[in-house]
This record gives C-alpha cells, structure tokens and sequence, in this order.
C-alpha cells in the first residue's frame, strides 16, 4: 500500500511540475492610447447691425483668417483718423467695422437730424456737407475696366479695379447726443453712355468726385437700419498703442447693389476704406491724400475679402 501511494504522489508531482511548466506568465495590459485632441472649432460669427459690437470683439488678430475675416489696423501716425477696420460677409451682405478717430467728427448743429439724401444733404436743416467715409469697391472679380482712388499726384491705393465708390456722410449730432448718418451715397462712373467706354484711353484713370452720381442710388446699398454707431469711447490706437477718444462704426452693404448691373458680387472683393474728414467742422475734401485724415490699409493695397 505504500508503494502505491509513493507511486500515486509521484505522478501528481510530476502533474504539478508539468502544470507549472506549462503555464504562461499573464502579460501586462497594453496602454490605453491617448485620445486624439479635438480639432480647434473653425471661426465663425455673425453680424447684426444694431450698435451693439459685441461680435466684432471676436475678431481678433488671432481668429482672422486674412480671408473670409479680416482685420487690418492702421500703422500709420500721419494718416490716423482710421484706427482699424474689419471685414466679412454672408450670403446677403458685406460687412464693414470701422473705429473712427473722434476728434475729426463733424460736430452737426441744428438738429435732430434725420436720414437725408445727396440732394438735400441731412434733413430737415443742412448744416454742411463733411467729408465721408469712403468704402472702395472691387466687386467684379476684375482690375480692369474701373477707377482708381481719385487724387492730385498720388492715389491712396496703387489700384485701378474699383467699381464701387460708396461714401457715407456722417456726423455727430449734437442735439441728440449720438453719432448719425445723413446719407450714403453710391458713384458709378463707369454706368451708362455718358460716361467712359471699355475702349476709352482713360479707362482705370483716376476717379473724379461726383462723377458716376445718381440721387435715385441714394440708401440702397446701405438703408438706414443698415449702419450702426457707437458712443465716443476709449480706444487703442494701434500706433501708439495709448487709448484715443473714437466711435465705433458697422455697416451692411447688400452685396446685390454694389453693382450697377444688379448682379449679386460673389468670389473675392478688393476694398480699401478711408475717411475724408480732418477736424470737428465740415471739410468735404474730394479724397485727396492730402487733405483726408485716415485709411486703411495704410500702405500702398487695398485687401482682398473672400466672400461666404
């Protein structure tokens, strides 16, 4: 009997032996991989015209694509009455932010005032025309076949495509204590018969103020609840980089007017924007680079808008 049971152990050592043997060792768990970081949410806003500029503080150097959103600061000390401007659009509208030095404001008297017309002036009693602030336009896709910036010896920008000269007649009015447009007025001075033809020598001369002008295009491509103020209020001047007494400005400007032809500009826009007037009184200055106090940009192009 014990030899049996020396045989029997035997065997389950010899099991146990083969049991171990044969086991693996448990491997360690491989790693859980790091998730992928999401991608960074593409930039995008959208712009209500109602004074309100909350949206436009959104678009920064950072958030600007130089594309679709635009923002182009002025680096100019001389030529300072535009601080900055900013720039996109929607299927319906260009939009344009600008930030305007305060002190070459016109100070109207004489009002209230309410929405006017290049006939009349700012209603009901005109106190005297300032100078504008001029949006150039490129909105055919083509640098040919339009104007140039008007001036005596040198244009504000070194191109000859705009189409679209819209100018908006601004002023504080005093009685009402708040910033007010008296009208917006549009130029097209390659419209109709009377003016230049494609074939004319002089086609992409400099623009001559005034010509083009139809009081019938007043306050269509920017209506009356289309452009929006803010108060005086401290601002950077990006040259100095010390804060500066300016009003804040939005516009929508429908993308179906900028045309004569009534045709909706689409793909990429050229705009250069300056501001006429130097000083608090009216200075009506025909857009001479001498005589206006801001424009953006500041160097020698206009920047390109690619439209939503």
């Amino acid at each position: 009997m014990k030899k049996v049971f020396m045989i029997m152990g035997t065997c389950l050592m010899a099991a146990l032996v083969v049991i171990s043997c044969s086991k693996k060792p448990t491997p360690d768990p491989k790693p859980t991989p790091e998730p992928e970081p999401e991608p960074e949410p593409e930039f995008t806003m959208e712009v209500s015209i109602d004074g309100d500029f909350s949206e436009w503080d959104t678009l920064t150097s950072e958030t600007a694509d130089g594309e679709s959103y635009i923002l182009e600061e002025n680096s100019s000390s001389d030529l300072n009455g535009l601080l900055c401007v900013k720039a996109t659009s929607d299927k319906d509208n260009i939009y344009i932010y600008a930030e305007i030095l305060y002190e070459n404001v016109f100070q109207a008297e004489g009002g209230p005032f309410t929405l006017g017309d290049s006939n009349n002036g700012f209603l009901p009693t005109h106190p005297g025309t300032p100078g504008p602030l001029w949006v150039w336009i490129d909105g055919d896709n083509d640098a040919s076949g339009a104007v140039a910036t008007a001036d005596e010896e040198e244009a504000l920008w070194d191109y000859e495509g705009f189409d679209a000269p819209i100018q908006y007649y601004i002023a504080y009015d005093v009685a009402a204590s708040k910033m007010c447009l008296g009208w917006q007025q549009m130029n097209w001075p390659m419209d109709g018969e009377d003016y230049l033809s494609s074939n004319s020598v002089d086609w992409g001369r400099a623009f001559v103020s005034g010509e083009g002008w139809d009081p019938t295009t007043d306050n269509v491509a920017t209506v009356a609840g289309n452009i929006g103020f803010s108060a005086p209020k401290s601002l950077k001047d990006p040259v100095t980089k010390g804060n500066v007494q300016a009003v804040q400005v939005e516009i929508a400007i429908d993308r179906g007017a900028i045309l004569p032809t009534g045709n909706a500009v689409s793909g990429t826009v050229f705009i250069g924007v300056d501001y006429e007037n130097v000083g608090d009184v009216a200075a009506c200055a025909h857009n001479y680079l001498s005589e206006i106090s801001g424009k953006i940009p500041s160097g020698s192009k206009p920047f390109s808008l690619k439209l939503q």
